[in-house]
């Protein structure tokens, strides 16, 4: 829903997010952003999330298993990102019936070298290192009987942390040195997803 008072061109658009106005005009034909077309012109809701953030939500561990995300935003005051994931095989194979997955592949996928806490621990980051206007990241990933669950604030995650998550960079591998570190073993993900549960 677009509202009146927070809208912009396409031309402001792309520079806001960084991309060019024919990109941004192709996002907006194609539903990917809150905008309407008004004659031959592009009217866009200028306080939502930047669309990095939806194209990377298809590409984070375990995204086939995503059943659905969201991103909540107050307009310049708080924004949050909800990512629930499925709660069983038999919902992903209902909205996925052309799939040769079995139920032993997904067991497997959720299984295999502490993969539940590597998504809780490490997305959440993630995101709020690659979107520092985002200020909170929501987990929900049941299985087998077990909601896991996170909220991570960027606050709260800084504080724990010691440093602040959106200043480490892949490029000078700071976030390599610090954040992953922090958490390479099965005893610092745990720590960490029982802080932010």
């Amino acid at each position: 829903m677009l509202h009146l008072d927070h809208v912009i061109g396409a031309k402001e658009a792309a520079e806001l997010w960084n991309v060019t106005e024919g990109h941004m005009k192709n996002l907006c034909a194609d539903g990917e952003v809150v905008a309407k077309k008004v004659g031959n012109a592009w009217v866009i809701e200028k306080n939502q999330p930047h669309i990095a953030i939806k194209q990377h939500l298809k590409i984070i561990t375990g995204a086939p298993f995503i059943k659905s995300a969201s991103i909540f935003s107050t307009y310049d005051e708080y924004k949050k990102v909800t990512i629930n994931y499925i709660s069983s095989f038999d919902e992903y194979v209902k909205e996925n019936k052309e799939s040769k997955m079995t139920n032993d592949d997904y067991q497997e996928y959720f299984w295999t070298g502490d993969k539940i806490n590597k998504i809780l621990a490490i997305e959440p980051a993630r995101i709020l290192n690659k979107f520092p206007e985002t200020d909170e990241v929501e987990i929900v990933l049941p299985f087998n009987g077990k909601v896991n669950k996170v909220s991570v604030k960027r606050e709260s995650l800084n504080q724990y942390l010691g440093y602040k998550i959106e200043d480490l960079s892949f490029k000078d591998q700071t976030w390599h040195e610090n954040f992953l570190k922090d958490t390479s073993s099965k005893v610092q993900r745990a720590k960490l997803i029982k802080e932010f549960s």
